[in-house]
């Protein structure tokens, strides 16, 4: 087993697992009424503090009353402006029939913020493309789905693997899927590794797709349903859809 194997998928992917939560979890996405509410309360202690007469409990209420209210106020307000999208339309419309579905049914939402791998508060499947036939890296962050929550829903990332597409080793007591040359599900994330052959590039032909997600994975297929329909978006754009393994709709379990 190589050294990129021990270090993140034979070990039930600990360390991608690892990754996807310091990413996401540090990862700024409009919305977040936690962020609004603590940030909301500190400059009001800040200014409130220095008027030396006032009591403590006074200063309490209004410390509660700005968070609850003005947040409140903002989050019914401003909830449509930050989280404008549906389903199929998020990460640039990558999902397509029953991932769109299946993004609602794991979100338990229908509206959708969106933020790329560069800060922006938009996605751009072409722009993303251009940067990731340029690369040889493991990992180009593509699309992190926020909702109305203090941290980001999903994280979507693709990058160039070294491996020669054996997979029998690769990572044990996983829920094991048929897409692309090899896919599994883990605890809080799927991936998915597929060929993908370019003119002109001389790197190794094959990309891993990895889908995080901070909360847990409580539904497996559905979270699979996702990562191959963006895959497919990839492939496409990149002109290896036909030879990269990925099926139309959601991926069926392996054989045991």
């Amino acid at each position: 087993m190589d050294a990129y194997l021990e270090g993140a998928d034979a070990r039930v992917g600990d360390e991608v697992v690892d990754r996807a939560e310091s990413t996401l979890e540090g990862a700024y996405v409009p919305g977040g009424t936690g962020i609004r509410c603590m940030d909301t309360a500190m400059r009001n202690g800040a200014r409130f503090l220095r008027l030396k007469t006032m009591a403590s409990a006074a200063l309490a209420a209004l410390l509660l009353g700005a968070c609850s209210s003005d947040d409140g106020d903002e989050g019914d307000e401003s909830s449509g402006a930050e989280f404008p999208l549906a389903a199929s339309e998020v990460c640039d419309g990558v999902l397509s029939g029953a991932a769109a579905g299946d993004l609602d049914a794991l979100a338990e939402r229908d509206r959708f913020g969106e933020m790329d791998g560069e800060g922006n508060a938009s996605v751009d499947l072409a722009q993303y493309l251009v940067r990731l036939r340029s690369t040889n890296s493991r990992e180009q962050e593509y699309c992190t789905i926020g909702m109305d929550t203090a941290s980001p829903f999903m994280r979507l990332a693709f990058g160039w693997d070294e491996r020669d597409g054996d997979f029998d080793d690769a990572a044990q007591d996983v829920l094991v899927y048929s897409s692309g040359s090899y896919a599994y599900a883990l605890d809080r994330g799927a991936l998915i590794y597929f060929p993908c052959d370019i003119p002109d590039r001389t790197a190794p032909g094959l990309l891993r797709a990895r889908l995080g997600m901070p909360y847990g994975l409580e539904d497996p297929d559905k979270a699979m349903s996702v990562l191959n329909s963006a895959s497919r978006a990839i492939a496409d754009g990149l002109g290896c859809l036909e030879g990269a393994g990925l099926p139309e709709g959601r991926p069926g379990r392996a054989p045991e």
